[in-house]
């Protein structure tokens, strides 16, 4: 392969393009020459790769898989049609001299290229780095689509806001309805209160005087008579007669309960008839009953009639 070292083809294949020309036997492709910029480029001058198969000397990772497929695909096209192949962007990461792997991303140009006086084919292949290109419109894209989501964001809240504002001002037109109505029913509460304290000034007034008639009437009774409140038997009223005969003093029974002022009576009838009385509402009387009771002069006994009227409130 003299026509490599010829003057005329290291002037046009030294240039600052980075090239490189493979053998066409599919799959290995070794290298059979290329130029420095494509040392550069593919980060190998410290590397002695002619005649080496081309996968051997730039062994990629996982990540560059898809790139792999696609740079296998492309020199095979170009080797079995012998046309031109422009490769797509594929990410094809590759060793540095201290072997660490450097993301790269890639576009060739394969040439196939009919050796002299033989049938044999080579490809000539025109590298192009394009990572900060790609990682640039990355950059681009992702800061695109970072505003592409703030901007909804944005209008999720202009619309959310609008909605608050909407829900706003239905809630302060219905506050403004519920004052009111709660001003309107102030005014009627007012107005019923007045009302009502006229009605207890009046029943008090009524209660009052009927009290007084009431007690009037027990007290200026000839005959024994009291007026007892609730299921306990408080003594509200009691009239002369009544405490004379039972030997005690209006002073002494009034406000106390009947039991505790005449607890000897348990046994006679007198309670169970004020129970009958207090829980159906329907009077009874009874004439001649014996009494007995404690005197102060010790146990005695008398014959009484009575009757238990119930009074309501």
């Amino acid at each position: 392969m003299d026509y490599f070292n010829a003057p005329l083809f290291q002037a046009l294949f030294n240039t600052e393009v980075p090239r490189v020309i493979l053998k066409a036997n599919t799959p290995s492709y070794n290298i059979l020459e290329y130029n420095q910029a494509f040392l550069a480029t593919t980060y190998a001058e410290q590397k002695d790769i002619k005649g080496k198969s081309i996968w051997d000397v730039y062994h990629t990772n996982i990540a560059s898989q898809d790139g792999v497929n696609t740079l296998a695909e492309a020199l095979e096209t170009a080797s079995l049609t012998i046309d031109t192949v422009h490769t797509p962007a594929f990410r094809y990461d590759l060793p540095s001299n201290e072997d660490e792997m450097i993301l790269s991303w890639w576009q060739l140009e394969i040439v196939p290229v009919k050796a002299v006086h033989t049938e044999e084919h080579f490809l000539l292949l025109t590298v192009k780095n394009i990572t900060d290109k790609v990682l640039a419109k990355q950059k681009a894209d992702d800061a695109l689509a970072k505003e592409d989501f703030l901007n909804m964001q944005l209008n999720a809240g202009k619309e959310e806001l609008a909605s608050i504002n909407e829900e706003l001002v239905a809630s302060n037109e219905e506050l403004l309805n519920s004052l009111e109505k709660l001003s309107e029913t102030q005014k009627e509460l007012k107005t019923l209160n007045h009302s009502l304290e006229h009605t207890v000034i009046n029943r008090t007034r009524v209660l009052t005087d009927t009290v007084a008639s009431l007690r009037s009437l027990v007290m200026n009774a000839h005959y024994p008579l009291m007026i007892l409140r609730g299921r306990d038997w408080i003594i509200e009223i009691a009239n002369q007669p009544l405490v004379d005969l039972w030997d005690k003093t209006i002073e002494a029974v009034t406000g106390n309960k009947l039991m505790d002022i005449l607890p000897e009576i348990e046994d006679q009838p007198f309670p169970k008839f004020l129970r009958q009385v207090y829980d159906t509402g329907i009077g009874y009387g009874q004439k001649e009953q014996v009494f007995y009771y404690n005197s102060p002069s010790g146990p005695a006994t008398k014959y009484v009639s009575f009757y238990y009227d119930p009074m309501f409130d």
